[in-house]
């Protein structure tokens, strides 16, 4: 029945998640859809510190203190999903083109990142009710967004923006309901969980600055509209981190035999070649198609490489989130070190030396490089 469950809300969570940003790269052209990924990065760099600071620092250190009960742990991630919500309207006042969606912005932001921390909590105890509900109401309402912003309003900035904050107040609303505390449970959660939050979150920080810093990077180099479609490529990638990231709870239970075994080694092989696969053959039929389907049409001319990052981001996220749970901090510094300069040096490199399409080809190679670090010190002891 868990194994059930556990799909279900596997997918939802993914459909919900991905919906999103599908929603987007298929509406919105190269320019627009540009703007929604600087702004999308923004609540993915608060998704990661929240995990690090919070949700697997709270796992690490231990779930049956006082100090980790839902109140301190719910409390904790609303104050700081509200600050960094805000954060974000605030920067959003500063961008021409998105400034008017500065509200929107701050809203969406905000409610993700309590539902993310939320649906962590309650999935790791297998409090169902708090998780499938939430994720069954969010890819609804994101089957419902796609129907209205591409049939009725498609290219137009405005509905995506609703679409994102309605499908996030939604899920959030549903998630189990906080128990909120005086803002003095913050210092106190640092206190109990910061000694296991610090390593996670240096480790963060350093992939963010590859991750969120080196796109951002990008954007004077590339100009707007080119650099929506290199972000385009990640989200064709964005089925993969979303299929494993719902899962992180549950890789946490696994037992280290299993999660360095030559099986597992196997398995994420497999899965990672037919990923990359599918999706240069879609992107390949695209280009041979005379569908328009926004910035997703400018990306079909780089269908192999787009295909071979998609199949490299798979091999190396998983094991990249094995690592996360079992090596120790030294291997995790270094194959954090070895992505970082990779996903930094290499774009960057390749925008400056050819523009977009070296810079997606660097890409890939950097992807593929990190991809099989993770994949060597999973399997180190030491």
């Amino acid at each position: 029945m868990n194994a059930g469950r556990l799909i279900a809300a596997t997918v939802a969570s993914a459909i919900y998640t991905l919906g999103i940003q599908i929603i987007a790269l298929l509406a919105l052209a190269p320019a627009d859809f540009g703007l929604f990924s600087v702004m999308y990065l923004v609540a993915a760099l608060g998704l990661s510190v929240q995990y690090s600071a919070i949700s697997e620092a709270w796992v690490r250190s231990g779930t049956n203190s006082p100090a980790s009960d839902w109140a301190s742990f719910s409390s904790t991630t609303l104050y700081f999903a509200g600050a960094w919500g805000l954060g974000a309207a605030v920067l959003a006042l500063f961008i021409p083109g998105i400034r008017s969606f500065a509200l929107l912005v701050g809203l969406s932001v905000a409610a993700s990142i309590y539902r993310a921390g939320a649906r962590f909590y309650s999935l790791h105890g297998s409090r169902w009710r708090a998780v499938l509900p939430a994720d069954v109401l969010g890819a609804v309402g994101v089957v419902i967004a796609a129907v209205l912003v591409i049939a009725l309003r498609r290219g137009d900035l405005l509905p995506v923006m609703i679409a994102w904050a309605a499908t996030s107040l939604v899920t959030a609303v549903a998630s189990r309901p906080a128990q909120l505390r005086k803002p003095s449970v913050v210092h106190e959660w640092a206190r109990a969980h910061g000694a296991s939050a610090i390593p996670l979150l240096r480790d963060s920080l350093v992939m963010d600055a590859a991750s969120i810093g080196t796109p951002y990077a990008l954007v004077p180099l590339l100009g707007i509209g080119p650099f929506g479609v290199y972000r385009a490529v990640s989200n064709v990638a964005a089925p993969v981190r979303l299929l494993l990231n719902p899962l992180r709870p549950r890789i946490a239970a696994l037992s280290e035999k299993t999660l360095r075994s030559g099986k597992t080694l196997a398995l994420i092989a497999a899965l990672s070649v037919v990923m990359g696969s599918l999706a240069t053959a879609a992107l390949a039929v695209l280009s041979a198609l005379s569908w328009d389907l926004g910035t997703l049409n400018s990306l079909s001319t780089f269908a192999v490489p787009t295909g071979l990052f998609v199949a490299a981001n798979m091999f190396g996220h998983a094991h990249y989130l094995i690592a996360r749970q079992r090596s120790p901090g030294r291997l995790m510094l270094i194959g954090r070190l070895v992505q970082t300069i990779l996903a930094i040096v290499l774009p960057i490199g390749g925008a400056i030396i050819g523009g977009l399409p070296f810079a997606i080809w660097a890409y890939a190679l950097a992807t593929t490089g990190s991809s099989l670090t993770w994949a060597y010190l999973v399997r180190r002891r030491s």
